[in-house]
């Protein structure tokens, strides 16, 4: 089976831009497709400094925008020659947003209706694009239980490491005018890994049982809420994920950092930290 290994590795790698295209490209201005298609090609992407859309959250239907929001570093591990041995690797780190109210909304139906258009066109696309993948491997029938198999054995595997996550929502109190609220979320990190029935990391191949073991390590989950708050999403861009990095809860710190300050050294800041274990699920 060896000699299928080239024609897998193209029609993974094409499979694999594509929609990785598609999906980032919802969430990320100004993405790079040219740079990302080179760098799932050569099996290493790695993209960093990305602007988050505004619209990132629309997907919600929540009356909020993100006003500022950045992606320090995204990475792809693609090991194209070691797929039939090795995982799928995907990093995140460092992921801020500030999220505000949307108060104003001007309905622009021209912008509307090709905005449905496009993502009918997109979707449409997206369609073909994975009919024409299963077509090509049809005509293979020998591969096509080969590709099936391989296909099945990547997202068994596929490994994903989360690190730095601070989503942050501001608002004005409308009862005291000028002062800022806010209240967020933050991660220090999560680790999704295969697991065998002991729950101990493998790569997973030659499954019988349709049911997968998937380990979530997850540290420092804590939320806060800030009555007297200062707005971050003005800050210049290093600044602000400065700040957001530093109001990250860790490990045995017990408390989020409170980003507002007195001269009475009372904050109106209030935080707690989620205690949580591994998480084991099929």
């Amino acid at each position: 089976k060896e000699r299928k290994a080239p024609e897998t590795h193209t029609m993974f790698e094409g499979l694999v831009s594509e929609l990785l295209t598609r999906f980032l490209g919802k969430y990320i201005k100004d993405l790079n497709a040219n740079q990302l298609s080179l760098g799932i090609w050569g099996g290493n992407v790695v993209l960093r400094d990305l602007e988050i859309k505004g619209e990132a959250l629309e997907d919600l239907n929540l009356p909020v925008y993100v006003k500022r929001g950045v992606l320090g570093r995204l990475e792809l591990q693609v090991p194209w020659k070691n797929l039939g041995s090795k995982p799928v690797v995907a990093v995140v780190e460092d992921l801020y947003a500030v999220c505000c109210a949307q108060t104003k909304v001007v309905y622009d139906k021209a912008a509307a209706e090709a905005k449905a258009l496009a993502d009918k066109k997109a979707a449409l696309a997206q369609h073909e694009f994975v009919r024409s993948m299963k077509k090509q491997g049809a005509e293979q029938k020998e591969d096509n239980g080969f590709v099936s198999k391989l296909v099945d054995k990547i997202v068994d595997n596929i490994q994903v490491r989360i690190k730095h996550i601070h989503v942050r929502y501001e608002g004005d109190s409308e009862l005291d005018p000028g002062r800022t609220y806010a209240f967020g979320a933050t991660l220090e990190g999560i680790a999704v890994v295969s697991t065998d029935a002991n729950w101990q990391p493998k790569f997973l191949e030659g499954l019988t049982d349709r049911l997968r073991n998937k380990l979530a390590d997850l540290s420092s989950l804590a939320v806060y809420v800030d009555v007297n708050a200062r707005s971050l999403a003005g800050l210049p861009t290093a600044t602000l994920c400065k700040e957001m990095r530093e109001m990250i809860a860790r490990s045995g710190s017990g408390s989020v950092a409170s980003d507002s300050s007195s001269s009475s050294g009372s904050t109106g800041a209030a935080a707690a930290v989620v205690p949580v274990l591994p998480m084991k699920g099929c």
